[in-house]
């Protein structure tokens, strides 16, 4: 029971994890061709959205990952001239989107050693408002505001963790 267990809240952290990819990719702008959940073939696969994004769950349940347009990991010289494109992003963008899964990660570690100690639980608000509000509008718009926003939530976890 144990191991599947663990199995379960693995896949729940790699779903987290590529949702918060997922979901700045979109909100910056760029367009999301896959979100995976595994790797290797397809098992179930459903197109949807204003991108037809293909939504998969895949063979491997080791990983998952999200493909933007013009992110061409085995070639990286590919490149798409559509302005939605990861590679045309500015490179405060790129970093917002790469930095996104591990942000969702310091989210879910707040939330869970809150679930384990109830009297903090503003703590992670104030963590999950910081990615919302530094990880939003401003860093899309304005790249230094990753500093800030990474300060903050490394300081409000640290809170949590004492």
């Amino acid at each position: 029971m144990s191991i599947l267990l663990a199995i379960v809240a693995l896949g729940l952290l790699i779903v987290l994890h590529e949702l918060g990819h997922f979901l700045v990719a979109r909100w910056c702008g760029m367009k999301v061709l896959r979100f995976s959940i595994g790797f290797g073939k397809p098992l179930w696969s459903r197109r949807s959205g204003p991108d037809n994004t293909e939504y998969c769950v895949s063979a491997i349940p080791l990983g998952g990952y999200v493909k933007m347009l013009g992110q061409e990991d085995a070639n990286p010289s590919a490149t798409s001239e559509d302005p939605r494109s990861y590679g045309r992003a500015p490179i405060g963008r790129r970093m917002v989107v790469v930095s996104a899964g591990v942000i969702m990660n310091l989210i879910t570690n707040a939330a869970e050693a809150l679930g384990e100690n109830e009297g903090r639980i503003v703590l992670a608000t104030d963590v999950a408002e910081y990615a919302a509000d530094d990880l939003g509008g401003r860093i899309c718009g304005r790249p230094e505001a990753l500093a800030s926003a990474l300060t903050k939530i490394s300081g409000a976890a640290q809170r949590v963790e004492n």
